[in-house]
């Protein structure tokens, strides 16, 4: 619970697309889940939603697809003060 979710493909503006969860739920191999510690998850979300661009442009050049990877994902820098 209180999951970052984020779109890690699809066409248009979905890839990147980034959700926060309140409720468990299932998800499918087209999205990427971050698991925060209680105390930052809101900020984990706020943090990622906020770099959509970022993520957008990292994704068009790290695969041929365009997708966000795990890879990507754990390259990310996120400074929590």
């Amino acid at each position: 619970m209180k999951d970052v979710v984020i779109a890690s493909a699809g066409q248009g503006k979905t890839r990147g697309q980034t959700s926060y969860l309140l409720i468990d739920t299932y998800i499918n191999q087209s999205v990427i889940a971050l698991r925060g510690k209680e105390n930052v998850s809101e900020y984990l979300f706020l943090n990622i939603k906020s770099r959509y661009p970022e993520l957008r442009s990292s994704s068009d050049s790290s695969s041929i697809r365009g997708s966000i990877t795990t890879v990507l994902m754990s390259g990310l820098d996120i400074i929590i003060l």
